[in-house]
């Protein structure tokens, strides 16, 4: 993939991509699935606050999650993430790890509660953010018709 940019506030960034996700039904209870891609994006140093600070990044992600039905209506889930951010012309490489567990509650075909929770470990080598962990939980519902 090559993309170009008009304007001096970007420089063109050519890489390979690629995507896919393969999901394995392991057992009449469980599934697995394996998840990538590899793109080329833009990112903003300030979030926009100060103009023309964009560049160019080529991130990369790999996830594995596994879910296993323990009842009828419950679902518990597993699995860890890893996304790499490498940045374009400048000496600066994200990478964030994050381990995650879920359980999703199916009221009836119509209406679902899950809850999640993640850490996520974050490392900027070279130009970038001091390393930091966060903790993040999310409380979802869900309702399809």
């Amino acid at each position: 993939m090559n993309q170009d940019y008009n304007g001096f506030t970007m420089l063109p960034v050519s890489t390979w991509t690629a995507g896919g996700a393969l999901t394995w039904a392991a057992t009449d209870n469980m599934t697995v699935t394996a998840s990538g891609r590899r793109e080329a994006l833009e990112a903003s140093f300030t979030g926009g606050i100060i103009p023309n600070d964009g560049i160019s990044v080529v991130e990369s992600v790999a996830i594995l999650r596994a879910d296993y039905r323990v009842m009828e209506n419950v679902v518990v889930g597993g699995g860890i993430s890893y996304i790499q951010d490498d940045y374009n012309l400048i000496p600066r490489t994200d990478d964030a790890w994050s381990p995650l567990a879920s359980v999703k509650y199916f009221i009836n075909p119509t209406f679902t509660v899950g809850f999640d929770y993640r850490r996520v470990d974050f490392e900027s080598k070279g130009i970038g953010l001091p390393s930091y962990n966060r903790n993040v939980y999310l409380l979802s519902a869900n309702a399809r018709f």
